[in-house]
């Protein structure tokens, strides 16, 4: 690691993105953010550079694919072929001036008053009028390489002990330069530990609690295991253990963890370290129990105040992330402390308190300056949590927003575990909304993180994964992705098993059977109202809904308007309420509510159902409005195929079975098979393709199959 400060690491997304097309097409498949991102940095663009480092990633592996997904792993080695196309483009240097570059390669960005320290300002300057050296625009006074390979030759060329002289000689420069900035204090420490320095316990235990808050466990480790090097140390072992955490090594973790509740250090600091190990017992081994033992037994050795309450709130996030929202579960007086305030957050969420939720998140966060050096992974997950509150309550153009800014600041940052956490919830929100190809992307990219690092978000991963694949017809991948999730760890089932039950019934639905789907999206919204999770249960409800049983449910939702805050539930209560009246001007009504929530996917169901109300009742042009505003929206939406949809321009109303059975049909079963799976008999199937044809003014099942094929595209 080159010290460099995040800031220094932004680029042009735009041209990041742009970067995308061509690799793809190389590659011949998806490519992961942080790969395109690295990709670009480490070529900025230059077509030849770019080309000859896609083709030495694949040749030498680090280049995978991985979820479906190519992902770059592990740091740039570079062959001979790569350094002499790069050495070419620097040219020949003078010792003066590639001694000069070396410091810059290594220290960069740095300020013209440490070029002046270091004596090489004069060199600098001629070697950016020669194109390797660049001021960066966002930071007058700042210099860097002109371009990121430059500094991989120079590196690597470099002679150990001339990398230790450099360093040492960018510490004293930097240190009488920086003014006690926390980015050049980090880089200080960091580079005198590379040079063999370890003289500085403090500075050096200082730099691994920030490499912890930069996401960089690898180096929060080094800098953990050289501290301790001159003894056990309760902060040096702490911070062992969350950096062997962080980088999924649990049971390694569990020994630092347990270590380090074994040597003396203050209350809160115990606390801080039961709160950590106990996550890892919880999330990354699926042993909740442990963990709430791992808890009490410290929360009996504490006394003060502050550090009962983060234990309290350390349990609390376990109870409400792996069991339904119940009331009481967080004491209302201790939201004031970080991990009280994650477990209120998400317990007020599920059970649709979502003012309560969101009003808590942005009283945290907006104090987290004040915590967050402490507590790192709160800030984190408080930010994802509150995202997924807005989506549930229906302000989904925020919750999309906050999502896409949370995964470029990662992207930027190049931290990792945040990317791909928000690709997640990027992804859910995707998929919510309809967007199912780039829903499919983002969780794809999720499920490659999750598959190296899993921290209990596998499972709600591939549930969403199972949902969008539905959504489009793609049986198979969806049966995988749901299995998968099955197989995975159920440390969110608070949160998400809701939504297993609903992709389970999605399922269903893609193999046409919308009986059995309705009565297993019933079931999970029974299951979730049984305990309390009301704002949960609104989206299975749903989901019976546009499985064709508004009547079912719509008593039930009208009533949760009483008690779930936000437009969401209004505006589902509304669409149930239409198709239960087929009111074709309601429906109308309502699929412009949900575009006004950025959910295209519901409004355009709102349409379509609405071209058919307009027919029944004879508005011809009502009719071909409504049924060109769904086919609009459909283009937004990858059109996808929900029972609602299959139907939209049907010429007559089909009762519920007549639409089950028929979409059976179409599927080319026999009338065994379907009578088989809808627990119905054979003459009863016959009797109903029967009456579909002649509502339909169709001979028979290949008129039906083609009708259907065609409707199903929209």
């Amino acid at each position: 690691m080159e010290g460099r400060p995040r800031s220094a690491r932004r680029v042009a997304n735009t041209r990041a993105r742009g970067s995308r097309s061509v690799v793809t097409i190389v590659l011949q498949a998806p490519v992961d953010g942080a790969t395109l991102q690295f990709l670009w940095e480490s070529s900025r663009g230059n077509a030849l550079f770019l080309r000859e480092l896609v083709r030495h990633g694949v040749e030498s592996g680090a280049l995978q694919r991985v979820q479906g997904m190519w992902r770059w792993r592990g740091r740039l080695e570079m062959d001979e072929r790569l350094h002499t196309l790069v050495a070419m483009r620097m040219g020949t240097l003078s010792d003066a001036e590639r001694a000069a570059l070396e410091l810059v390669a290594v220290g960069q960005p740095l300020t013209f008053e440490c070029l002046c320290r270091l004596g090489i300002s004069d060199l600098v300057t001629q070697l950016e009028r020669r194109g390797l050296v660049a001021s960066l625009r966002q930071a007058r006074g700042v210099v860097a390489l002109a371009h990121p390979l430059f500094g991989e030759i120079l590196r690597d060329r470099m002679p150990p002990t001339r990398r230790d002289q450099v360093q040492l000689e960018l510490a004293a420069a930097v240190e009488a330069t920086c003014h006690g900035s926390p980015t050049d204090e980090f880089r200080i420490a960091l580079w005198r530990v590379d040079a063999g320095d370890v003289t500085r316990p403090a500075q050096i235990l200082a730099a691994g609690a920030r490499a912890l808050h930069l996401w960089e466990p690898v180096v929060a480790e080094r800098l953990a295991r050289v501290a301790l090097d001159a003894g056990p140390e309760v902060e040096a072992t702490y911070l062992l253990g969350a950096a062997l955490g962080d980088q999924n090594r649990a049971e390694d973790a569990l020994d630092a963890f347990r270590a380090a509740r074994r040597l003396a250090g203050a209350d809160r600091l115990r606390a801080a370290i039961a709160v950590d190990e106990a996550g890892v017992l919880s999330h990354q081994l699926g042993r909740p129990s442990d963990a709430e033992r791992v808890l009490n037994e410290t929360l009996e050795e504490v006394s003060d105040p502050d550090a009962r309450a983060i234990l309290e709130g350390g349990r609390a996030v376990i109870v409400v992330s792996r069991g339904y929202a119940t009331s009481g579960d967080v004491n209302p007086a201790t939201t004031t402390v970080p991990t009280a305030a994650l477990a209120a957050v998400i317990e007020n969420a599920m059970a649709g308190r979502f003012d309560a939720a969101l009003r808590i998140a942005s009283e945290r966060l907006a104090t987290a300056s004040e915590w967050t050096d402490e507590f790192p992974a709160i800030e984190l997950f408080l930010r994802l949590t509150q995202t997924w509150a807005l989506l549930l309550c229906g302000e989904v153009a925020d919750a999309q927003a906050r999502a896409d800014a949370g995964y470029s600041t990662a992207l930027d940052e190049r931290a990792d575990f945040p990317r791909v956490t928000w690709s997640f919830v990027r992804g859910v929100i995707l998929a919510v909304r309809g967007l199912s190809t780039r829903a499919t992307r983002a969780l794809r990219e999720a499920a490659g993180g999750f598959d190296v690092a899993d921290r209990g978000f596998l499972r709600p991963t591939h549930t969403y994964l199972a949902m969008a694949t539905a959504l489009v017809g793609d049986v198979a991948a969806s049966e995988q992705h749901l299995q998968a999730a099955h197989n995975a760890k159920h440390s969110f089932d608070g949160m998400f098993s809701v939504d297993l039950a609903r992709a389970h019934a999605w399922l269903v639905a893609a193999h046409g059977e919308l009986s059995a789907a309705a009565a297993e999206a019933q079931r999970a919204a029974d299951t979730a109202a049984e305990n309390g999770a009301y704002g949960l249960e609104v989206l299975a409800l749903h989901d019976v809904a546009r499985f064709g049983h508004a009547a079912d449910v719509v008593d039930r939702l009208e009533a949760r308007t009483e008690i779930v805050d936000g437009a969401l539930v209004n505006s589902v209560a509304a669409h149930a309420r239409a198709l239960t009246d087929g009111d074709g001007a309601s429906l109308d009504a309502v699929s412009h509510q949900f575009s006004s929530l950025a959910l295209d996917l519901f409004a355009m169901e709102a349409s379509a159902a609405a071209a058919r109300a307009h027919r029944r009742d004879g508005k011809r042009a009502s009719a071909f409005a409504a049924q060109e505003r769904a086919r609009e929206l459909g283009a937004l939406c990858d059109f996808p195929q929900t029972p609602s949809l299959n139907w939209a321009d049907q010429p007559e109303d089909l009762t519920a079975r007549e639409r089950e059975v028929a979409d059976l049909a179409a599927t080319n079963l026999a009338s065994r098979e379907i009578a088989a799976r809808l627990g119905i008999t054979t003459r009863t199937v016959d009797n109903l393709l029967g009456r579909v044809y002649a509502k339909l003014g169709l001979a028979g099942r290949q008129d039906l199959t083609e009708l259907l094929r065609s409707r199903r595209t929209l």
